[in-house]
């Protein structure tokens, strides 16, 4: 029996120290607090998208020419050098042509000669009917020369005049059909020369898309034949950046990026230009941002999909808390009781020193943190926050330091 009382008698006590307490704490339930403790550490700000990767100089290599292809002289994956021969179209009607604008050329070469010999002889006339009109005039100063006879001097003279003329222009024309024929023949000899399809630049057939025998047809547009990469050891990447990102990004700024291909290798690269035009699908606007990387192994292809991150700004050896901090905001009864008894001890959570307004003027953003009390209650501080990663964020100013546990969440315990 006295057994049964003393456990009565603890129990009792028990009961009545727990309602003391939580009689002394206001009332709040019991709360676990999750807290993080501030630290100095390092802080790389990225930003993360995707991209296309390709050559710095690609050309795609056409025909300008319809017509039988009858060799194809370079293949996927071939070297080629600045005006290799890479395929040809068959040049038989072409060559008919040169031969035809050749013999036009030498037709209009043996007019023209002739059109000067005439005017050699009508010069010559001219010279003959001149002296035949100076002796007719000087006769019928003597009254020996009827006037009919100089009348037919005079015609014989303007006749002539008239035909050298008449040669001249014939000159002129037989000049201008030459011309136009040497023009006939330098297109039909530039034609020729089409035929024989040549690489314009140093590079890597990376694309090919003929084989002999098979028709080209150029009458609308050019076909392409081949896709030349001028030099893969050098690769740029065309990566999209959202709008909200792209204020972050500059020229120069350092680059790390994967390919499916090689997923435990990374590489390194530069933004090499920020494009000002916008592209906009389904009301979501991106940016180009051009990615130049060295591919001395020629590891990337052309066509990988390059998971990108840029690197906007970096901090070693400053104050940081977890991003999660950033995001706590007390809600529901066992933060509420928190926060009061934090109130009850005379301590205004939500009030900077003055050295810390001043630090509210600046320009940088700010955040409310919940910093965990020695008594178990919390209070709110403000503090200025510089770059943010994806752990954790730097903390510029602000009534914090090292060795403070900043709250993460608050999780109510078992009763």
């Amino acid at each position: 029996m006295l057994r049964w009382i003393v456990t009565f008698v603890l129990v009792l006590g028990l009961a009545g120290t727990g309602g003391w307490w939580f009689w002394a704490r206001g009332g709040e339930p019991m709360v676990d607090l999750r807290t993080a403790t501030v630290d100095r550490g390092s802080v790389r700000a990225l930003v993360s998208t995707a991209g296309s990767v390709s050559p710095l100089v690609t050309v795609e290599v056409g025909s300008e020419l319809s017509g039988l292809v009858s060799e194809v002289l370079a293949d996927f994956n071939d070297p080629v050098t600045r005006g290799q021969l890479i395929a040809r179209i068959d040049p038989r009607t072409f060559a008919t042509r040169v031969a035809e604008a050749e013999a036009a050329v030498a037709v209009a070469q043996a007019n023209l000669r002739l059109q000067q010999a005439r005017r050699d002889r009508a010069r010559a006339l001219f010279t003959q009917a001149s002296r035949d009109l100076d002796r007719t005039l000087a006769l019928r100063d003597r009254g020996t020369v009827s006037d009919q006879a100089l009348d037919a001097a005079l015609a014989g003279f303007e006749t002539t005049q008239a035909d050298i003329a008449v040669a001249e222009a014939q000159i002129a024309d037989a000049q201008a059909q030459r011309a136009r024929a040497r023009a006939s023949l330098r297109s039909a000899e530039i034609d020729l020369d089409r035929t024989e399809i040549r690489s314009p630049i140093d590079g890597v057939v990376i694309d090919r898309q003929v084989d002999p025998g098979q028709t080209v047809a150029a009458s609308f547009a050019a076909p392409t034949l081949f896709t030349i990469a001028q030099d893969l050891s050098l690769i740029e990447i065309d990566a999209q950046v959202d709008e909200a990102d792209i204020g972050q990004v500059r020229a120069g700024a350092p680059v790390e990026f994967t390919v499916d291909a090689y997923p435990d290798r990374r590489f390194d690269g530069v933004v090499e230009q920020v494009r000002l035009g916008a592209d906009t699908e389904q009301a979501v606007v991106t940016y180009s941002v051009i990615i130049a990387a060295a591919n001395p192994e020629t590891l990337l292809l052309p066509g990988m999909t390059a998971t990108v991150e840029i690197l906007t700004g970096e901090r070693d050896d400053v104050l940081t808390v977890p991003v999660e901090a950033l995001r706590f905001r007390p809600r529901g009864a066992a933060a509420e009781a928190l926060i009061a008894a934090a109130d009850a001890a005379g301590t205004d959570p939500g009030t900077d020193t003055g050295g810390d307004r001043a630090e509210r003027r600046s320009r940088e953003p700010r955040a409310q943190l919940w910093v965990a009390r020695a008594d178990g209650s919390i209070e709110a501080r403000s503090v200025a926050i510089g770059l943010i990663d994806d752990r954790v964020a730097e903390v510029t100013g602000g009534r914090l330091a090292v060795g403070d546990e900043v709250v993460l969440r608050v999780v109510e315990a078992a009763s």
